[in-house]
């Protein structure tokens, strides 16, 4: 530590004044001048010690007002904290209140934690222990009995005391817990806030600020030892009730000195020893800092100087000068010794004002105004940053009362909320409101601000009102910011919530939804109170649940982004194919993480791709059959007449085609038989142009039998059957005459699960017999009905004309529809 040489050289020139005669004394009356010497260095020490002393409880009164205040904000903070939560919620919520009150404390140097504590003394919630043991209550704790009174104190510090939870040595700074989600009324016990102090790391910072022999302590009015800087045994002593310090802190006595005794300060705990003792009362708390040295160490210190000067001075005038030199070198150590201490109660005070300047300069910084109200005049203290806040000025716009502050300051639709929180301040002590004042800009003209204002009533020493101290900060960035997010939070709801595909939140580790819209809902047809106690495994169909799962926890793992296709099992029951696309949304401080997923039913789209893809098959197996077809035809078709080869070709490739327009109808499902047969058999008569004409077929040829629809797989070989017989009638039967007839009957046979089709022709050319050749139609019918249907032929060759009857299994040529019915 640097020491004035200015100050101690004052010093030294003072002392050497006080000794200007003692040489001369000293060769006359050698006896008196160590007599008086003794008294001198006696009277000093003391007073050198008394001084030492007090400055030290001062200063050390100092540092343990800054401890406290550190726990009674740390108790303030945990309250606000708290504010409008109920104890259920609070259990609800521990991990995060607790991280919340754990981050606090790096802040608050010498809080070792915070503790919460309900009405019925059940610990809750704590900074440095997560989970809170269930059931640990403390109803006996003092804390609890003194806050518990009606007369309950502000602040109550406790004794040193042991955790019943991890056993730490400590003593509480509490407080009432106020504003809770309880339901109590104002006033009401509702629970504790205390903050800890480590008894042990309070004593070593305090054997850091006294002396060598001294031993400083901090003490509550009732004698109960709560640190002490030599040492902090467990139990700790107690000052006994009559003591000189119990006497002066009974009498309120703010500092002082006394003759004492303390207690263990030797190896035996419980040894009394003289000690030189100042206190000094801790500001307003019911606590004092003592600080004590050893009599016996005044004593030695004394001794030290008189035996110096006596070995120097009693055999000779010499050595009597030269005590007298030694004193005043002595003495002039002394001053400077004393004036060393007040530079470092000096700088320690500077230190203190210079953290109040930083303290004020952090206000300015962060726009923080004070202002204090006395409400029995109105009048209103301002600081500059409080003008500021305003955009007023404390020199031009002068001194502002209540009055002018509600009326000017104030936005006009808030002065009753402002005018409410100051009258309800007087029954709870605490001032708080959020409203909109006016801030006057450089320009001249007005803006409206959002401010916070929080206070405290502070009561007068009578019992009168008191005064309310209190701060101001602008929040309208903040408000800002808050619109901002309701809005937001307002449209992603409506986006949420009335989206057309399902969309969920969901834990990605317990793979559980956390939130889901209502077409989530009508997609698995579950609840939205079912779907919130399932997780999406519960609703996917179980032979694709252990891909979906490990698909899905590969993505979060990796940080990317989920895509698949998968069923999902309805509550009916019912199978659904859905597309699920889901991001990973991380933790952040306030949140835990959820993945965004977003479901869309594509069941229709999938049976689509389905039938497509049957479609395509199908369509493929038929041309590769008509281009078989075709090829026989050209193969077998009798090629003596070249116009008669092509005719028969043309007309084959044409009953291809038209079964093939019939099937394009249907969608490649299915065809009406009777359609079927109408249109081969239109093309087989010529109306007067020579043209084929339908509506005159429809009177040569008759039709009968129920509407059937044919399988797709069916119809070409009917065609190509009908075809023939047709072709056949024209030629050589029926339809080669203007008279003849052709009577086409069918029928389902049940009892054979056949489909029987008739072709009778009548009115023709009669017939001889069986014809002695086959020709290439008789092999395309028995071809295609035998072959591709699995059916029979039978052809009866009557003198009246041709009987063909087509018989081939209901399951072979009718579509689904009908072969259920038929079944």
């Amino acid at each position: 530590m640097t020491i004035n040489t200015s100050v101690a050289g004052g010093a030294e020139h003072d002392v050497r004044q006080r000794f200007k005669w003692l040489l001369p004394l000293a060769l006359s009356l050698p006896l008196l001048v160590l007599t008086a010497f003794a008294w001198l260095a006696w009277r000093d020490v003391w007073r050198s010690a008394s001084f030492e002393l007090t400055r030290g409880a001062e200063a050390a009164a100092e540092y343990a007002l800054r401890v406290l205040d550190n726990d009674r904000l740390a108790a303030d903070l945990a309250n606000r904290v708290l504010r409008g939560l109920s104890d259920q919620e609070i259990r609800a919520r521990e991990g995060e209140l607790h991280r919340e009150l754990q981050q606090l404390l790096p802040s608050l140097p010498g809080v070792l934690t915070v503790a919460v504590l309900n009405r019925n003394a059940e610990l809750l919630l704590t900074a440095n222990t997560f989970p809170v043991p269930r059931g640990v209550r403390v109803p006996d704790r003092e804390w609890m009995v003194a806050l518990r009174a009606p007369d309950a104190p502000d602040l109550h510090v406790s004794a040193v005391t042991t955790g019943r939870v991890d056993d730490n040595v400590f003593f509480a700074v509490s407080r009432r817990r106020t504003e809770s989600g309880n339901g109590r009324s104002p006033g009401a016990f509702d629970g504790v806030i205390q903050a800890s102090v480590d008894p042990v790391r309070l004593s070593a910072d305090l054997a850091a600020i006294g002396g060598e022999h001294d031993v400083a302590a901090l003490l509550r009015v009732d004698g109960a030892l709560l640190a002490r800087s030599t040492g902090f045994p467990f139990p700790p002593p107690q000052i006994p009730p009559r003591s000189p310090f119990r006497d002066a802190a009974s009498a309120g006595q703010v500092s002082g000195t006394y003759m004492g005794q303390t207690l263990g300060l030797s190896p035996a705990e419980g040894v009394a020893e003289a000690h030189l003792i100042a206190f000094r009362r801790v500001r307003d708390l019911p606590l004092y800092v003592t600080t004590a040295r050893p009599t016996t160490a005044i004593v030695a210190r004394w001794r030290r100087t008189v035996a110096l000067q006596l070995a120097l001075g009693l055999p000779a005038w010499m050595a009597l000068v030269g005590c007298a030199l030694l004193l005043r070198r002595t003495q002039i150590k002394l001053v400077v010794a004393n004036t060393s201490l007040e530079q470092r109660i000096a700088e320690r005070t500077a230190a203190v004002r210079e953290g109040e300047a930083r303290l004020r300069i952090a206000q300015q910084a962060a726009q923080i105004g004070t202002w204090v109200l006395e409400p029995l005049t109105g009048e209103v203290v301002w600081s500059d940053e409080q003008y500021a806040l305003f955009g007023m000025d404390c020199r031009r716009d002068g001194p502002v009362n209540y009055t002018r502050f509600l009326d000017d300051v104030v936005y006009p639709q808030d002065r009753l909320l402002v005018d409410a929180a100051t009258v309800s301040c007087f029954a709870s002590g605490e001032f708080e409101a959020d409203f909109r004042a006016w801030r006057l800009r450089l320009d001249g003209t007005r803006e409206v601000r959002w401010i916070t204002g929080r206070g405290r009533r502070v009561a007068a020493p009578d019992g009168g009102p008191g005064q309310i101290f209190g701060v101001n900060v602008d929040i309208t960035e903040r408000k800002v910011v808050e619109a901002q997010l309701a809005a937001s939070e307002a449209e992603f709801r409506a986006i949420f919530e009335n989206s057309i595909v399902g969309k969920s939140q969901t834990d990605p580790e317990t793979l559980r939804y956390v939130r889901v819209n209502k077409s989530l809902c009508e997609i698995t047809g579950y609840s939205e109170q079912e779907l919130l106690s399932m997780t999406f495994l519960d609703v996917t169909h179980p032979e694709d649940r252990a891909g979906n799962e490990a698909g899905f926890r590969a993505a979060v793992a990796a940080g990317e982004p989920y895509r698949v296709e998968k069923r999902v099992r309805r509550k009916d029951g019912a199978i659904r194919w859905v597309l699920i696309s889901a991001s990973l949304l991380p933790a952040t401080a306030v949140r835990q993480a959820r993945a965004i997923s977003v479901m869309q039913d594509i069941t229709e789209r999938r049976r689509a791709e389905e039938r497509q893809a049957l479609l395509a098959g199908e369509l493929d197996h038929r041309a590769k059959n008509a281009l078989a077809v075709v090829q026989a035809a050209l193969r077998l078709t009798p090629k003596c007449d070249a116009h008669a080869y092509a005719r028969a070709i043309e007309g084959r490739v044409a009953a291809l085609a038209r079964a093939h327009t019939i099937l394009a109808v249907g969608k490649w499902e299915r065809a009406a038989l009777r359609e079927l047969i109408e249109a081969e058999l239109a093309t087989f008569q010529p109306d007067a142009s020579g043209e084929a004409d339908a509506v005159t077929s429809y009177q040569r040829v008759m039709l009968n039998g129920p509407d059937l629809p044919l399988a797709s797989q069916a119809v070409q070989a009917i065609s190509m059957a009908l075809h023939e017989l047709a072709t056949n009638a024209a030629k050589y039967g029926a339809l080669s005459v203007p008279e003849g007839r052709v009577v086409v009957c069918w029928k389902l046979d049940g009892q054979f699960g056949q489909l029987v089709l008739t072709w009778r022709e009548c009115g023709g050319p009669r017939l001889t017999g069986t014809p002695s050749r086959r020709g290439f139609g008789s092999r395309v019918i028995e071809a295609t009905v035998q072959n591709q249907l699995g059916g029979r032929v039978e052809c009866d060759w009557d003198d009246a004309g041709l009987v063909c009857t087509i018989a081939v299994p209901i399951a072979r040529v009718l579509a689904d529809l009908c072969r259920e019915s038929a079944v």
